[in-house]
């Protein structure tokens, strides 16, 4: 049972309360293309939150950026070129994700009706590109994880005495459980991207899907996306 302090602890939080505003976006999406009477009342309401989601991510692509950076140059806990591949791609993702963040930054004053400028929808389409690449990389990258996994998947021991046997099954249990964790994990990102790429991909029209669809897309990747956040704000 969720408690109202619980709720207040998502709310208080930044990523969280970005993440509530973005339901709500989602859903006047959804009935904006349900209710044509009131589409516009819906537009409007849809186009002021994204507006204010916005200023949660105006200086993100500086973090992004520095992520691409650090994980560029940082040592391959794997060895041979297949990691070192896996790694310049995470770094790719990225940068794109950065240039996605930097390219809608340099919108928001015409999206706010304060200075209005002729190339906003160019560049807030060339955005949208950007953040399509960033998450198509992601989606590659989640399922070569999963590959890895299951060819790396625990292995429950049956040699030697009986002794060696139960710490053998002890060891694998608790492999198994980090390993369902893990798993899990990239499931759930593999999932969220995916969800996700369908947003950009109706913005630059690469994608065939309806308005409505793209909200419900993007209720199941908040609602994924809002996982590790509740987990996090609810601990002591």
């Amino acid at each position: 049972m969720v408690s109202i302090k619980q709720v207040t602890n998502f709310t208080n939080d930044a990523a969280g309360l970005e993440k509530v505003l973005r339901l709500f976006q989602s859903l006047a999406q959804i009935a904006a293309d349900s209710n044509q009477p009131q589409a516009q009342a819906f537009n409007q309401f849809r186009r002021q939150l994204a507006i204010g989601r916005r200023y949660f991510r105006f200086l993100k692509f500086y973090d992004a950026f520095l992520i691409a950076w650090t994980v560029f140059i940082s040592q391959s806990d794997g060895s041979g070129k297949a990691s070192r591949i896996v790694r310049v791609i995470d770094s790719i993702r990225w940068a794109c994700l950065g240039t996605y963040l930097l390219l809608e930054a340099t919108t928001i004053l015409d999206a706010m009706g304060v200075y209005n400028v002729t190339w906003a929808k160019v560049m807030f389409l060339e955005a949208n590109k950007f953040w399509f690449y960033s998450l198509s990389l992601g989606i590659s990258l989640s399922l070569v994880q999963l590959w890895s996994l299951y060819t790396e998947s625990p292995i429950s021991g049956k040699t030697g005495n009986e002794k060696r046997r139960k710490e053998e099954k002890k060891t694998f249990k608790s492999e198994k459980v980090k390993w369902e964790m893990e798993r899990n994990k990239v499931v759930r990102k593999l999932a969220l991207d995916s969800f996700d790429l369908f947003i950009p991909g109706y913005t630059t029209r690469w994608l065939g899907i309806s308005s409505a669809n793209v909200g419900y897309c993007s209720v199941m990747s908040t609602i994924l996306g809002s996982v590790d956040i509740w987990e996090r704000v609810q601990r002591p």
